[in-house]
């Protein structure tokens, strides 16, 4: 029996889905991030 190599389509959804969520939730947190940095850093040099 040969042995099919690679990912199946589904496989390859599960991951690009997991990695968009992730995203969605670090991607907003980081500019939030960001923008208290920033604010912060204009704070101490006025």
């Amino acid at each position: 029996m040969r042995r099919e190599q690679g990912f199946s389509l589904l496989e390859l959804l599960i991951v690009v889905a997991t990695v968009l969520v992730l995203m969605a939730i670090a991607i907003p947190l980081f500019q939030d991030a960001l923008l208290r940095a920033n604010t912060s850093s204009l704070s101490t040099d006025a």
